[in-house]
């Protein structure tokens, strides 16, 4: 995904209202929210990541020897297998609303 589609799904999915409408991200918030609401707020988490990586990424500068890099690029793939490989929002979502 490029940026600028990362930043019109961002705006898209803060103009919800339903999202933002409350300043507390607290287990009341979470539970006030629709099914879809919920997949979106997971999905801009795991968006989120990504961007995070590439932002990250992008400082680390150019070359894939740097140290750096790869310890950055070791970072988030270690997160992304252990927490949220083959587990899609739904799944998440499912498992948030059961704690």
């Amino acid at each position: 995904m490029n940026h600028r589609a990362a930043l019109l799904l961002l705006i898209a999915s803060l103009s919800s209202g339903e999202i933002i409408a409350q300043a507390g991200h607290d287990g009341d918030w979470w539970r006030g929210l629709s099914p879809g609401a919920k997949e979106t707020v997971i999905t801009g988490f795991l968006d989120g990541m990504a961007l995070g990586q590439n932002l990250a990424l992008m400082g680390a500068g150019n070359s894939s020897d740097s140290e750096c890099r790869s310890k950055i690029e070791q970072s988030y793939t270690y997160v992304r297998n252990r927490y949220f490989q083959n587990v899609g929002p739904g799944e998440i979502v499912s498992a948030l609303d059961e704690l």
